[in-house]
């Protein structure tokens, strides 16, 4: 998550010392990165790292990374009774997608089993872009409903400006890691379908040496 912070002072109307502020001006966008091959780590690795030395031998994984990033504007206003009111006037957030896919460092590229795993793999990668893109109006509409429930903080003193930012900041963070959270929940069922039993044994069935290349140490 990123966060840019910026002052300025505007005209706020305000009636029996309370804040009102306009609607925050939002920029939505959604981006989807290059996939990044890694052949470094051996299946032992793997393993690991997927299943904290569960049963059952990964030889190749993919990483779903699925997140947002979020700069804002906010904008501040001194009434005459000198309280200030502090609100969100604009935001830009990016929900972004960066697929990447591990494969055993023990299966020579080009190999039977190098190119079985990578064609798993992939499935994976191409059911996270299509998860990605229609994902992406479900959770542009989660940000349009955040910004509707944020209030402006105030009146504050100027020693408190900062913390009525953090307090709107948490706001946002909150409802947005709702919303991503169930968006990477149905992401997950969305694979999981793909590692069905009959996939793992088609997989298996292309290639002959997947034990004598495997080195579990």
């Amino acid at each position: 998550m990123l966060i840019s912070i910026f002052y300025s002072g505007i005209s706020i109307a305000a009636s029996n010392g309370r804040c009102f502020a306009p609607k925050p001006e939002m920029q939505f966008s959604a981006t989807i990165s290059k996939v990044k091959y890694n052949i470094s780590e051996s299946a032992f690795s793997l393993h690991n790292m997927h299943s904290g030395g569960g049963s059952g031998i990964v030889t190749g994984l993919a990483y779903d990374s699925l997140f947002y990033e979020y700069e804002s504007l906010y904008r501040i206003h001194q009434m005459k009774d000198g309280g200030i009111c502090v609100y969100l006037d604009k935001i830009k957030v990016k929900y972004r997608a960066r697929p990447i896919v591990f494969i055993s460092s023990e299966f020579p590229r080009g190999s039977c089993e190098f190119n079985a795993v990578l064609t798993h793999e992939n499935k994976h990668v191409t059911a996270l872009k299509k998860f990605h893109k229609q994902s992406t109006s479900t959770f542009k509409k989660d940000v349009e409903n955040t910004l509707k429930r944020l209030r402006p903080v105030g009146p504050v003193s100027k020693m408190q400006i900062r913390s009525a930012q953090e307090r709107i900041e948490k706001q946002i963070s909150e409802l947005l890691d709702r919303s991503i959270l169930k968006v990477r929940n149905d992401l997950s069922k969305a694979q999981n379908k793909i590692d069905s039993p009959e996939e793992y044994a088609r997989v298996n069935a292309q290639c002959k040496n997947w034990e004598q290349r495997l080195r579990l140490e």
